[in-house]
């Protein structure tokens, strides 16, 4: 016991260390970055201050469950030059209508990867009206999770059980907002261990507003500060536009919202702007200083759509700046775009754009759904586009690296998830497409999946699927260190096609992801939606809602490290050492009582390396010594079994 003890508190100590020096965490020098010919966008407004609204506390949140909206209320979002987009969708979409195959065929299994492990998972928030779900989930380091889709908010324990749950209407309690409520995105701060809700009302200048929720502690039963932020009226060209599609980051001490500007009416797009807020400020309920990044360029000196803000993907935040990726919406590009910001707002802070090569990438068709016939209602799920929908930032053997994934052509018309490692130091993009013939694989999100402090580059990535044999469903894969795929996992499978608009339906324009860093091995959690039908208890006698969409949470592993670790241990002493080591190991351990003993070095993606010892070991104490020299460097994990459970697991390293 008094070996676990020590062992515990070290790895708190580690994990205290990590999270400091994450926390305070300066950006990469960027000398390489510097000699690229980088673009430097110079404009910005003044710094702005806004003024708290309200706080929210939960006995003031209304009970009616008032949802508003025309039937079918359908979320849609504009992009640059629409004609464009529709002509190719729709030549790829006739490609795959005159080519479904009645019988799959799969390609021979090449995975190489560990397969996702399914732990707990659970319905979670059931929709009111209106399509697509636009699926948006954080967990904190307690274990409460904050799922949010488009029509409203809901807060679970990590068993499923539902704490909380209201409309927008409802947990905004305010009559002013009466329009539209949607574009919901939620994150958890591991830094500064708070919440942080964003979502959109309106789509016309006249009320469209930027919502900004501030958990008060790291309990969201505990309520939120709420703010409006009138962007809108900040300049005078923005008096007749107004903001879609936004996206968050967090920087140590910012909150970074990008969006898509649109003129009123079907105006068409815009430009692309960086919201930065001071989140220290909000967390206090404190008046807010903001301002925005305006007319940016990307690299190439042209207008960007859809900002990514990449955020710090471990326990912790970096800064004082924030790094953005963007791409073509459209594909037809060999080319993605990096955009540094140095410094804080109340700093000399530069916006520079970088263009970054890549493989070469393009928007596919719609996704097929099962027992329909594409080109009458129900329609094929509508993928959007291929822009950038989720990405985070990493240290990985002293370089930094930016993570981010979207959808693109895999396989002739079909969407392939689109994974990438940007190299900062190098400014190398490296991509791989995942995907399944005849398959299509869309709106993904990914988290870090390696240990907390760990260099590794192991990914989770969650994303939607849908076939002509296979309902919408719900799927995640895991991608390790060398960039290679597992199998993907079905996380919940769809039990009956869409049919909610006439025509093309919406899919979705993001699934959501979480991963909960105070685990003793990386445990991810992620949302999203599948086809299913739904009573309607809203409705007196409840009828059933058929083909419509419903809402999944689950808890993954990227291997079997965390069910390993986190087995029950029984009081067993074990000695290893030396550790870290290079030539020889030594164990020595005592039993109680005479016992089949198994002892195996596994690697950190949960493949065994070696079994070193099986046999019946007696009773009282027993010392092994092994030749490691076979073992190339790295980090491992030694595991004890004696044929019903696990004794020990212990990390080794070895030099």
């Amino acid at each position: 016991m008094k070996a676990t003890f020590l062992r515990n508190t070290f790895t708190l100590f580690l994990a205290i260390i990590s999270y400091q020096l994450h926390a305070q965490f300066s950006m990469q020098p960027v000398n390489e970055l510097n000699s690229s010919n980088p673009y430097v966008n110079s404009k910005q407004t003044e710094i702005k201050t806004c003024e708290l609204v309200r706080f929210v506390k939960h006995s003031d949140v209304g009970d009616w469950m008032t949802s508003v909206a025309t039937r079918p209320f359908k979320i849609e979002h504009d992009v640059p030059e629409p004609e464009k987009l529709t002509s190719i969708k729709a030549q790829k979409n006739q490609f795959k209508n005159n080519n479904i195959s009645a019988q799959r065929v799969n390609p021979p299994a090449s995975f190489r990867a560990t397969t996702p492990n399914l732990f707990r998972n659970f319905e979670a928030n059931l929709p009111m009206q209106g399509t697509p779900p636009d699926n948006s989930m954080a967990i904190s380091n307690d274990g409460i999770i904050v799922s949010v889709i488009n029509s409203n908010m809901y807060y679970f324990d990590q068993e499923g059980n539902t704490l909380f749950q209201a409309t927008f209407f409802d947990f905004y309690n305010d009559a002013e907002l009466n329009g539209k409520h949607y574009d919901p995105k939620v994150i958890y701060d591991s830094g500064s261990d708070r919440f942080i809700f964003v979502s959109l009302h309106g789509n016309h200048s006249s009320n469209s507003k930027v919502l900004i929720s501030f958990s008060k502690s790291n309990n969201p039963l505990d309520g939120w500060y709420i703010y409006y932020l009138p962007i809108l009226d900040i300049h005078s060209t923005y008096t007749s536009k107004w903001l879609d599609y936004p996206n968050v980051g967090i920087s140590n001490t910012e909150l970074f919202i990008t969006g898509n500007i649109f003129l009123n009416d079907e105006g068409g797009f815009s430009e692309s702007i960086i919201i930065e807020i001071d989140k220290l400020a909000g967390y206090a309920g404190q008046s807010l200083k903001w301002k925005i990044w305006k007319d940016i360029r990307d690299g190439n000196g042209e207008i960007p759509f859809s900002l990514y803000p990449i955020s710090w993907g471990q326990q912790g935040t970096y800064g004082p700046g924030l790094y953005f990726v963007s791409n073509a919406n459209r594909g037809f590009s060999s080319s993605v775009h990096l955009y540094h910001l140095s410094n804080s707002m109340d700093q000399q802070a530069e916006l520079k754009s970088y263009t970054v090569t890549t493989t070469y990438y393009e928007v596919a068709g719609d996704a097929i759904q099962k027992n329909t016939v594409p080109t009458i209602d129900p329609g094929m799920l509508d993928i959007g586009d291929c822009r950038i929908r989720d990405g985070f930032y990493q240290i990985s053997n002293g370089k930094g690296i930016i993570h981010f994934v979207f959808h693109s052509e895999y396989d002739k018309a079909y969407n392939g998830i689109n994974y990438n490692r940007l190299d900062l130091s190098s400014m190398k993009n490296t991509s791989k497409l995942f995907g399944i013939p005849q398959m299509d694989f869309a709106y993904p999100s990914i988290a870090s999946s390696s240990p907390n402090g760990s260099h590794d580059r192991d990914v989770m990535i969650a994303f939607l699927a849908s076939s002509s044999d296979y309902y919408p469903q719900i799927r995640a894969v895991h991608c390790d260190e060398d960039m290679e795929f597992s199998n993907s996992l079905i996380i919940k499978e769809g039990i009956t096609f869409v049919n909610i608009l006439t025509g093309h339906e919406r899919w979705g324009d993001y699934s959501g992801i979480s991963r909960k860093h105070n685990t003793s091995a990386p445990r991810i959690w992620m949302s999203g939606c599948y086809g299913s039908n739904i009573k309607d208890m809203g409705s007196f006698p409840p009828v059933i809602k058929n083909n419509v969409y419903r809402t999944w949470i689950a808890e993954l592993s990227d291997n079997q490290i965390s069910a390993l670790e986190e087995a029950e241990n029984i009081p067993f002493e074990i000695n290893v050492f030396p550790n870290p080591f290079q030539k020889m190991m030594h164990i020595d351990f005592t039993l109680e009582k005479r016992a089949f003993i198994t002892i195996k070095i596994m690697d950190m993606q949960g493949r065994e390396i070696k079994e070193l010892y099986h046999d019946l070991t007696k009773k009282g104490r027993t010392m092994l010594s092994f030749n490691t020299l076979a073992l190339p460097s790295g980090n491992y994990l030694l595991i004890v079994n004696d044929g019903k459970k696990i004794l020990k697991s212990e990390k080794i390293l070895v030099n």
